[in-house]
């Protein structure tokens, strides 16, 4: 693959676009539609870190260098008269609008827990993911999905893996064919349907078909990560700055860096995480630790970071990505990826062969 043009530039200029009023956060987010009637989301980077967008990018592109299940994230502008210039990130829809529906994860997870913590998530567990998707059988096998974002997160230091950032998607069509059926012949259909996919999943390792019209969505929103919230005028303490690997490593791995997604009532780092889910799925956990361990290759990652942002010339700078930043992305990968490493050397030195 070759990573010196990775990034596409969309003049979104002329696009039609409206604000899509359904999403939380604290980003705006615009839909656009392309001449060819494709839909397309546009997102802002947060106001104090106008650079922010740039992280969803990379974190894009590295996440499909190790093979992970992620959006594909690019960058889009748009210069007139009224708005002026502006830039940040787009990605088309993950879900086919007329034939498909996306199920955000808090919806699963006020099924079992109706008075959960919308607001702040503090209620958003493993432990409680994992019994939203236990209630559907055709859910059960998307536990992987979680754990294969909770390894990816622990790699990009994604703080905000929230109850809105991972979602389920329906195909209606297939949903409806079932139900066309009387319940008594509905019922085994969707079982024997979801063993199926089951048995397909083990024998592919994570590679499975979805033929039951269910899908994980892929990663997204993954931006608030690779150190977006550095100010430039800090970056020189944590990569030139005689003690820059020691403040470096605190950064990284520091109490700060907790993932979103809790263990019980427990706020903990991600690779503290991982080590926990681990307990309980051996298998799935050391498959992902070994893809993307594996996958890394610093030279491809060194690559990717140094050209994200080639044939991109905005008017205006604060958008640019410095070369400090760039250096700042791939330390911090590197440094996380060694983490996960060690990890993966944990569970090879302390656990039997899990396959």
């Amino acid at each position: 693959m070759e990573y010196k043009d990775i990034t596409k530039i969309y003049d979104i200029t002329e696009w039609d676009g409206q604000e899509y009023t359904t999403t939380l956060g604290t980003r705006m987010k615009m839909v656009y539609k392309r001449p060819d009637g494709r839909n397309y989301f546009f997102k802002e980077s947060y106001k104090n870190y106008p650079w922010e967008f740039w992280s969803e990018v990379i974190a894009s592109k590295v996440g499909k260098a190790i093979g992970a299940r992620v959006v594909d994230y690019n960058v889009a502008f748009i210069s007139n008269a009224n708005e002026g210039y502006k830039a940040g990130c787009i990605c088309e829809f993950v879900q086919d609008n007329a034939n498909e529906e996306l199920i955000h994860g808090l919806e699963l997870l006020l099924i079992v827990k109706p008075e959960f913590d919308k607001e702040k998530g503090k209620d958003h567990s493993f432990q409680l993911i994992e019994q939203a998707l236990m209630k559907f059988s055709v859910l059960k096998p998307y536990i992987e999905n979680i754990i294969e974002a909770i390894v990816f997160d622990s790699l990009i230091g994604n703080r905000d893996r929230h109850q809105e950032n991972w979602a389920v998607i329906i195909d209606i069509r297939t949903f409806r064919r079932f139900y066309r059926f009387p319940r008594l012949i509905a019922k085994p259909l969707i079982v024997l349907t979801n063993t199926l996919r089951l048995f397909i999943n083990y024998v592919t390792k994570g590679k499975a078909l979805d033929v039951l019209g269910f899908r994980f969505s892929p990663l997204y929103d993954n931006g608030s990560s690779l150190g977006r919230e550095i100010l430039e005028e800090s970056l020189d303490d944590l990569i030139n700055s005689p003690d820059h690997e020691t403040k470096l490593r605190r950064y990284a791995l520091g109490k700060k860096y907790q993932s979103h997604i809790r263990w019980n009532s427990e706020h903990i780092g991600h690779f503290d995480l991982i080590m926990r889910i681990r307990e309980k799925h051996p298998i799935l956990t050391k498959r992902y630790l070994l893809k993307f361990v594996n996958n890394f290759d610093p030279q491809i990652i060194e690559e990717i970071v140094n050209n994200i942002d080639k044939g991109f010339k905005p008017p205006d700078k604060k958008y640019c990505l410095s070369n400090k930043r760039k250096q700042l992305i791939i330390e911090l990968l590197k440094l996380r990826h060694a983490e996960l490493k060690r990890v993966l050397e944990f569970d090879n030195a302390n656990q039997k062969d899990i396959y």
